[in-house]
């Protein structure tokens, strides 16, 4: 190469290109000065430098730090002040045993004489990702220096093109260099890329410019679809580059694949967003953010449920915290009515064994501090504090009936699993605007039964109230609730509301008999009843006002009774109330039935007793008694009635002829089973099927609002109630 024709050219070369070996070449130099003067008639004046060569095994570095490129041909052409280098095929070496192949390399200078010249590298590119991600990570891209450690170990496949423009000089900083480029990854995999979960399937794009390196697409993460986007702008500091962001929407499924156990808790699909940042110690911080709003979210423990619609938003920082684990630091939810606030560690799979929430905050009311860690067990040890509970929720899911063993996203419960609840709240609000004061608590749970249960507090009228479960022989759980303000409790927890006083006693077992979960009996004594419409009517009734004609009107009587005792079983959303009671100086009655929750119907039946007190004078006498007062011993003269239709609005019908009936016949006016019970139901037809099936206790959709007559049986019922039924609006 001459040394004075483009001499910041001829440097260049000489540092780049480290190797080369000629294969054949031309030169040729034509000097039109010369030529014009010895042939004036010459129409071609100056002069014109072409150089055609052909090079075997070249070895060149296009800028400095980078890897070197080796091609086995490569074909030059100088012409004038043009330079122009073509590879068919070329290979980055990126060290001994990695290469990244390369296609249709150009290599192009202009104005070589000019103080400056500018070059200009183009490359078509397809290989495997692991060099490409080196290449990507040397100067003058830098793409993982500064965000932290390269992924090593992906497997997949790069193609795409790149262009790199460049001053020829020895001294080159990057600010001069352009670059303008697309790749894309197809079939990316990676073990442990996230945690313990690998990566397959990614498909990302990569757009280079001169100013930022954008990458986009999609993959699986331990099987879950998710969206990944990231950019790096070369001119700004660590600090101020945008985060990268892997978005996901999480269902049942998605969440049970990546091993988040928290179907009992979250049912529906839930946006998240991971977000990667660096502060100006270029220091990692890793973001949550998960949207609840569009999920249900229950918590059965205390009752407290969120339906979709409402917002829930919750934001934490993914940090390392002691031995090691992983922490949701920050751990922070908000939304309508909600506020919480904390932290949250999980092991190395994922799974949370601890946390503290020093500020909970639902539907306003509820403040509470709630803490937990899982022992090496897998049992969980919870306390609960705090001035005030809204207990509302709590009490009304105490009579959620036929739920079973399964959590809200349909997984059966974990027999291993298990917690121990130690609770302390000041006060406990409840309905018609009654609070338990002093609520102390102690409760466990294993494998989704309760083994352990004692609580104790008091009602406003400073009368106790006991909860205490009893475990004969380990496998039959009877629970027993006392208290001597009968009514207050009532109130309390949402039962019966027009109760006034007494002594209440409650045993539950727990683990039932047959088809029924739970069975069990409710006393009370020395009681009264107050302002009932549907006792009205039944007392009404018996004084010649057959039913109410569809119209509830406002009462204010009081009936004293002394005692009351109901014989219940609880399953398959049924509620059987077997030969039950009430006794009083003036009123008594017997109650069967069964109420079924699920298609919203009621249908009790009994006998209405006037005067018991005197009514009931015989019923003692062997033989002579239960002739005349009946086999259940009501009294001589007794009223049979019913209450049959809506839950929301039943009808009450009265039969005054039995009035005039020997006791022992009066079983023959009675219009409920003799022995109802709770009934399997047959399985619930998959959503979206088109033929429906209605149940003989409910009546058609848009059909006749006429009742049945009572007692009246449909095909295919079973003590005059369907096994099917269809499902409430």
């Amino acid at each position: 190469w001459p040394s004075s024709i483009a001499v910041d050219a001829r440097e260049w070369v000489d540092e780049r290109v480290q190797a080369a070996a000629i294969s054949s070449g031309q030169f040729s130099f034509y000097d039109g000065h010369y030529f014009s003067e010895a042939q004036p008639d010459a129409s071609e004046k100056g002069e014109r430098l072409s150089v055609a060569m052909e090079f075997a095994d070249v070895k060149f570095m296009p800028m400095p730090d980078t890897f070197p490129i080796v091609a086995p041909r490569a074909l030059m052409r100088l012409e004038n002040n043009t330079l122009e280098v073509v590879t068919p095929e070329a290979e980055v070496v990126v060290d001994t045993t990695q290469r990244f192949p390369l296609k249709a390399g150009r290599f192009t200078a202009v104005n070589l004489d000019s103080a400056v010249p500018r070059a200009e590298v183009a490359f078509n590119g397809r290989g495997a990702v692991e060099p490409f991600l080196r290449i990507l990570d040397a100067p003058p891209i830098n793409m993982f220096r500064e965000e932290g450690k390269r992924p090593t170990g992906m497997t997949g496949k790069i193609d795409g093109k790149v262009k790199i423009s460049f001053p020829l000089l020895k001294d080159l900083d990057f600010a001069s260099v352009g670059v303008d480029g697309e790749f894309k990854l197809t079939n990316g995999r990676a073990k442990g890329l996230f945690g313990h979960h690998d990566v397959h399937g990614a498909s990302i794009k990569f757009d280079v410019t001169h100013q930022t390196l954008e990458a986009k697409g999609n993959m699986l993460i331990g099987g879950v679809p998710a969206d990944v986007s990231w950019q790096r702008i070369f001119a700004a500091p660590i600090d101020k580059q945008p985060p990268v962001r892997i978005n996901a929407t999480l269902d049942n499924a998605d969440r049970k694949q990546l091993g988040m156990e928290v179907s009992e808790f979250v049912d529906g699909d839930v946006p998240v967003e991971l977000t990667v940042v660096r502060g100006p110690g270029s220091e990692k911080k890793l973001k949550l953010r998960a949207d609840l709003s569009n999920a249900e979210i229950k918590v059965s423990g205390i009752g407290w449920r969120k339906r979709p619609g409402r917002q829930m938003l919750i934001d934490a920082d993914i940090g390392e915290g002691p031995a090691g684990r992983t922490e949701l630091q920050n751990f922070t939810v908000r939304g309508d009515k909600i506020a919480v606030e904390g932290w949250v560690a999980m092991d190395k799979k994922g799974k949370v064994t601890e946390f503290f929430f020093p500020v909970v905050t639902l539907d306003v009311v509820t403040q509470l501090k709630a803490q937990g860690r899982k022992r090496s067990d897998g049992i969980w040890k919870l306390q609960v504090e705090g001035p005030t509970f809204n207990g509302q929720g709590f009490f009304s899911s105490l009579f959620s009936l036929g739920k079973g063993a399964q959590h809200a996203g349909g997984s059966s419960v974990n027999k291993r699993e298990g917690i121990d609840l130690v609770a302390k709240i000041n006060t406990v609000i409840g309905f018609s605007d009654q609070t338990l004061r002093r609520l102390d608590v102690k409760m466990s749970r294993r494998g989704g039964r309760l083994t352990a249960l004692d609580a104790k507090g008091t009602l406003e009228s400073d009368k106790p109230l006991y909860v205490k479960l009893v475990d004969a022989d380990g496998a039959k759980r009877q629970l027993r609730a006392d208290s001597t303000d009968a009514g207050r409790a009532f109130k309390l927890v949402g039962f019966y509301p027009n109760v006034q006083g007494g002594r209440v006693r409650l045993e539950v077992n727990l683990d039932g008999r047959g088809a029924a979960e739970q069975t069990g009996v409710l006393w009370v004594e020395r009681f009264r009843i107050l302002s009932d419409p549907i006792v009205s009517e039944v007392v009404e009734g018996g004084k010649g006002n057959n039913g109410s004609n569809g119209r509830r009107r406002e009462v204010r009587e009081v009936y004293d009774f002394d005692r009351m005792k109901a014989p219940f079983s609880v399953g398959h959303d049924q509620f059987v109330l077997k030969d039950s009671y009430l006794r009083g100086p003036l009123i008594g009655a017997s109650i069967r039935g069964k109420v079924d929750y699920r298609a919203r119907r009621v249908q009790l039946g009994g006998t209405y007793i006037p005067l018991q007190g005197l009514n009931n004078a015989l019923g003692e006498i062997p033989l002579l008694g239960q002739l005349l007062s009946g086999p259940r011993g009501e009294g001589i003269f007794g009223i049979t009635f019913a209450i049959n239709g809506a839950m929301s609005n039943p009808q009450v019908l009265v039969n005054p002829l039995s009035l005039v009936t020997p006791g022992i016949f009066r079983e023959i006016f009675q219009t409920t089973p003799n022995n109802p019970t709770v009934k399997p139901r047959a399985p619930r037809r998959p959503k979206g099927t088109s033929k429906r099936v209605r149940s003989s206790s409910a009546p058609a959709t848009g059909g006749s609002s006429r009742r049945a007559p009572v007692g009246a049986k449909a095909q295919g019922t079973i003590d005059g109630w369907s096994s099917q039924t269809r499902g409430s609006p």
